[in-house]
C-alpha cells in the first residue's frame, strides 16, 4: 500500500468513528483568500487573442500613417513660389499666375519629377532633348490630352526612390499647354 492510500483509509476510519464534524466558521473565507493570492496565468487562447489584437491594431496604425503620408502634397507651394523651389518627386509645383482676357488669374498646371535621365528619355520619347537636360532640368509642354498619361508615367517611375542628389537624376517639369 502506498502512503496516499493509507492516508485515505485513516481519514475514512476517523469519519466512521467520530462522524462528521462541523468546519470552523472562517474556513471558507481563508480558503478563498488563499485562492485570490495564488497567481494565475490566463488561458493560452486568451494570450493568443490579446497578442493578435495588439499586432492587428499596430498594423492598422502603421497602414493609416502610411496612407496619410502618401496623401500629403510635399511639393505644393504658395502662389509666389517657383516651379523649381516648390517641387519634389511627383509633387505639384506652383507656377506664376497668368492673366486672362476677363482679368481673372488662371494657373497653368505644371508638375515636377526627379527621375533618372534614362527614365526621362524613355517616358518622354521624342520630346526628350539631351541638350535641354544638360543642366539637370528639362521643361516639357504637352497638350492636355497627353498631360495626364505622361504625369502618371513619370509619377510611377519617380516613386521608385530616386535621390534628388543623384548625379544621374534630372528634373522634368511637365506643363500643360493652353
Amino acid at each position: 500500500m502506498t502512503d496516499e492510500h493509507a492516508d485515505h483509509e485513516d481519514i475514512a476510519r476517523l469519519l466512521r468513528e467520530q462522524g462528521a464534524i462541523e468546519a470552523p466558521p472562517d474556513l471558507a473565507a481563508s480558503v478563498m483568500e488563499e485562492v485570490r493570492r495564488t497567481p494565475r496565468r490566463p488561458a493560452a487562447w486568451d494570450r493568443f487573442a490579446r497578442r493578435t489584437v495588439q499586432w492587428a491594431a499596430a498594423a492598422v496604425v502603421v497602414a493609416a500613417a502610411l496612407l496619410g503620408l502618401s496623401r500629403l502634397d510635399l511639393g505644393g507651394g504658395s502662389s509666389s513660389s517657383s516651379s523649381v523651389a516648390g517641387a519634389s518627386a511627383g509633387g505639384e509645383a506652383a507656377r506664376p499666375p497668368q492673366a486672362t482676357d476677363s482679368g481673372t488669374v488662371k494657373r497653368s498646371p505644371s508638375v515636377t519629377f526627379s527621375v533618372r535621365r534614362s527614365v526621362a528619355a524613355e517616358v518622354l520619347g521624342p520630346r526628350w532633348s539631351a541638350g535641354a537636360a544638360a543642366h539637370g532640368r528639362i521643361v516639357v509642354t504637352v497638350p492636355p490630352q497627353e498631360f495626364r498619361a505622361l504625369a502618371r508615367a513619370l509619377r510611377h517611375r519617380a516613386a521608385n526612390g530616386i535621390s534628388s542628389n543623384d548625379s544621374d537624376t534630372v528634373r522634368v517639369v511637365l506643363r500643360r499647354s493652353p
